[in-house]
């Protein structure tokens, strides 16, 4: 059964970690030393050229002509086919953290499902300690694709365990 004072450790820890995001999140604080925030003017206007005309993805050399990121551009249209999340970027960012929260229970879905014989706050616990990885906080509070490459690694994950 649970013991109440490991209960108490786990949610301890469980606040900390949200809470060292949630901070993260509202002070705008730059993980990557000014990497991901920069990078976001090149991310957005990407997508908004591509709301606007999704032909810039057969032009050659479009980086280099648009000064667009020379990335593998799903995240990208899928976020520029979303009218609501193109509208602002305070929106966009606003849905993205939101949306990353997400993450580590999809996580926990794939180690429920591969490892059933660990114990649930083990489990749980490993999830969440994606929210401490200094990649995904860039990711998440910036918008960065790079937390777009980690969901569909894990739902790839999901649906290979779950065949």
């Amino acid at each position: 059964m649970f013991n109440l004072t490991k209960n108490k450790t786990f949610f301890l820890y469980t606040f900390i970690i949200l809470f060292s995001l949630l901070l993260s999140f509202i002070f705008e604080h730059d993980i990557s030393n000014g990497g991901a925030s920069g990078d976001l003017r090149f991310h957005w206007d990407y997508i908004l050229g591509l709301k606007e005309n999704i032909n810039v993805l057969l032009e050659y050399n479009h980086t280099f002509k648009y000064e667009y990121p020379a990335h593998f551009p799903l995240h990208h249209i899928i976020v520029s086919r979303i009218n609501y999340l193109t509208s602002d970027l305070n929106i966009y960012l606003n849905f993205y953290f939101v949306f990353s929260l997400l993450l580590p229970f999809l996580f926990y879905y794939c180690l429920d499902n591969r490892f059933p014989e660990i114990d649930f706050q083990k489990k749980f616990f490993i999830s969440l300690i994606i929210y401490f990885l200094p990649n995904y906080q860039a990711a998440a509070i910036w918008g960065n694709f790079h937390f777009s490459i980690l969901f569909f690694f894990f739902l790839l994950f999901f649906f290979l365990i779950n065949l």
